[in-house]
């Protein structure tokens, strides 16, 4: 059963009392635990291959910001993608109740890969993967949480892995004398704010770290518990496109063209984000996400769970976000898996909605996605983009430098009846180059840019056009709530 992985440690005296009430979550089986530990204490979690990893619980934050981000627990799906983790990266394979749960190597395992947390709280996954030989971990939480403040994380590195992050601790400290780094793997803690470009330091609040860690530079992308505001989800997004590596080597082949061995080795190199979470928050703002993520739907729901007002630890949960839904992200994601795991290690397809599950059930059940970049251009049916030949990739605006003429003003302007969106020509051969703006969509407004793929410079080192998959649009008929799909809408070229 998962939560008798985590026990209360008793005091260096323990009386009868103290034995039993570290032991009530494995008496009382009935009382599901989603949350672990009390704020400013510690919890131990017994690892199959690693022994004990003692976690310091982050002290309860003494203001609301910090309060609102409830890292002050250690959740159940972190002791899901400590367990994965562990478990696929090794050379046997026995899962969460000796063999329930099978985890594919090809996405968990962590063995010389360089690992992202985000929102990491006590850091469990990451010091796992530390102890799983990841080549490097950097565990990040929002700059305001406890875990960073109060030095939480960095003293569960350095009781746990022997390695000091802490500038106030002496290197003859009873926690380091006559003891070698338990793993070789390099670990950094920063601050980090979902959406933002900035790594910041964990002692100093603002001060950009230095180094900083460079975009699409991680293999994996661990995402625990950290679905429950709404109007993060398309931040949360945001940061997995710009932190995720890209796959740099091979070309794009039509699927039937692969043999069973390249398909293999496509996936094993695949970097991905691997997310966890528990439905208390409710199964409506989990599923948004992966929504949000995939580009599966445009538009706000209608639907709302029950639960989603408040969960059992009064966390309060934002639904709408400051302007409803934010449904436009960069690049759609691709989920590579999707499944529900409950404490006792049942394994079941997932659904977006369970028509009367209740509150136990909710905290019973995390569910478990797998999600990588996609390399996607669009293309769309609308008389511009078919007439024009322009096939459209997004990228941050910010990611775009015009170096001849230095102004945009400069350029020849059009402006379709989204008044807002501004397309912008070279003033040479009259090719559309690219075009920004704003539009709406469903009552929610999206920023747009993007260049027209066709105009970027070939060969150039990094960039192959072969790699990019093709989505269409069909935007003919403002059909946007469509989504895209592979093959073209009625009037579209291929």
């Amino acid at each position: 059963m998962l939560p008798s992985r985590v026990s209360i440690p008793p005091p260096p005296n323990p009386e009868q009392e103290d034995i039993f009430s570290s032991a009530l979550g494995t008496l009382f089986t009935d009382d599901t635990q989603n949350s672990h530990g009390t704020p400013g204490q510690s919890v131990i979690y017994r690892s199959p291959r690693y022994g004990d990893v003692t976690l310091g619980i982050p002290r309860h934050p003494d203001v609301e910001e910090g309060r609102q981000l409830f890292a002050h627990y250690l959740w159940n799906a972190g002791v899901v993608a400590a367990d994965a983790i562990e478990c696929a990266s090794s050379d046997g394979q026995q899962g969460l109740g000796d063999g329930k749960v099978l985890w594919n190597k090809d996405y968990w395992d962590v063995r010389g890969k360089d690992v992202l947390e985000l929102g990491a709280g006590t850091a469990l996954p990451s010091l796992v993967a530390a102890l799983s030989a990841a080549r490097s971990v950097t565990i990040t939480d929002h700059p305001s949480s406890p875990a960073l403040v109060a030095d939480t994380i960095a003293h569960n590195v350095l009781h746990n892995l022997k390695i000091n992050l802490l500038p106030t601790t002496s290197s003859d400290s009873p926690l380091l004398a006559q003891s070698e780094p338990r793993t070789p793997t390099q670990i950094s803690i920063h601050g980090l704010t979902w959406g933002d470009a900035h790594f910041t330091s964990p002692t100093t609040y603002g001060k950009p770290s230095n180094p900083q860690p460079a975009k699409h530079s991680f293999d994996k992308i661990i995402v625990a518990d950290c679905l429950w505001i709404r109007s993060q989800h398309e931040n949360i997004v945001k940061t997995i496109d710009s932190y995720l590596r890209l796959k740099e080597k091979g070309t794009q082949v039509a699927q039937e063209e692969k043999s069973d061995d390249d398909k293999h080795k496509q996936e094993e190199d695949m970097p991905c984000a691997l997310v966890i979470a528990g439905f208390h928050t409710g199964r409506r703002t989990v599923a948004d996400f992966f929504e949000i993520a995939t580009g599966s739907r445009i538009g706000p729901t209608d639907t709302q769970d029950e639960n989603e007002h408040k969960d059992e630890q009064g966390r309060t949960l934002d639904n709408k976000g400051e302007n409803g839904p934010l449904i436009a992200v960069l690049r759609p994601l691709h989920a590579a898996e999707l499944f529900e795991i409950d404490i006792d290690c049942n394994i079941r397809t997932w659904q977006p909605e369970r028509p009367g599950e209740d509150k136990d059930a909710t905290k019973r059940w995390c569910v478990v996605g797998v999600l990588h970049s996609i390399l996607a251009a669009r293309r769309c049916n609308c008389t511009i983009c078919q007439k024009g030949g322009y096939t459209s990739l997004r990228i941050p605006s910010t990611s775009f430098t015009l170096i001849s003429p230095t102004s945009k003003s400069s350029l020849p302007d059009y402006q379709p009846k989204l008044k807002n969106v501004h397309l912008y020509f070279c003033d040479k051969c009259g090719v559309q180059v690219f075009r920004e703006g704003t539009y709406e969509v469903a009552g929610a407004k999206h920023e747009l840019f993007s260049v027209n793929l066709g105009t970027l410079e070939q060969p150039q080192e990094g960039l192959d056009l072969r790699r990019f998959k093709m989505e269409y649009w069909d935007m003919r008929h403002d059909n946007a709530g469509a989504g895209p799909r592979d093959e073209p809408w009625e009037g579209g070229l291929v």
